[in-house]
């Protein structure tokens, strides 16, 4: 699920590229690798965390919403780190500036906004999704694995 951020990215890049009339060229590839991480890396953060928050006994939905709204600033400082060191490219005027200028920071932008809104809301669809699934497995009743295996009589044995 982290690596759906990578498209969201890719696809802010290519929006902005085809919207400014803009070639996809080589400079526009390189620009593209700072934008994959930085999603990857605030993916990271976000699916974590929410996994922490069910198994520390939160429901679903609470889960991803606390999530997104408690792990906001390390994501934008991420997403704000990322901009700052491309600086020197915005106020380039070289001969590869002209592309690489939009480009890292609106895929910057589209990767920070699917890691804050879109990634916990895909989150809790697939999880509620799995969770149906396995309802007889879980003991039903809104019970998630983790809350599951604590309350399990083979674990409380050990």
């Amino acid at each position: 699920m982290v690596f759906l951020s990578v498209p969201v990215a890719l696809t802010g890049v290519i929006l902005v590229l085809w919207f400014h009339d803009m070639p996809f060229a080589i400079s526009a590839t390189v620009g593209i690798t700072a934008p994959s991480g930085v999603a990857v890396l605030n993916g990271v953060v976000m699916a974590t965390f929410i996994n922490e928050r069910i198994e520390n006994g939160d429901e679903l939905e609470d889960a991803t919403i606390g999530s997104s709204l408690v792990r906001r600033r390390p994501v934008l400082m991420t997403a704000l780190v990322a901009v700052l060191a491309f600086d020197p490219m915005a106020i380039a005027s070289g001969a590869g500036a002209k592309v690489q200028k939009p480009v890292a920071t609106v895929g910057i932008v589209s990767a920070t906004c699917f890691a804050l809104v879109v990634l916990p809301a895909v989150y809790r669809f697939v999880a509620s999704q799995a969770h149906r699934a396995h309802a007889g497995r879980w003991g039903g009743a809104g019970l998630s694995p983790a809350a599951h295996s604590q309350s399990s009589p083979d674990r409380l044995s050990r």
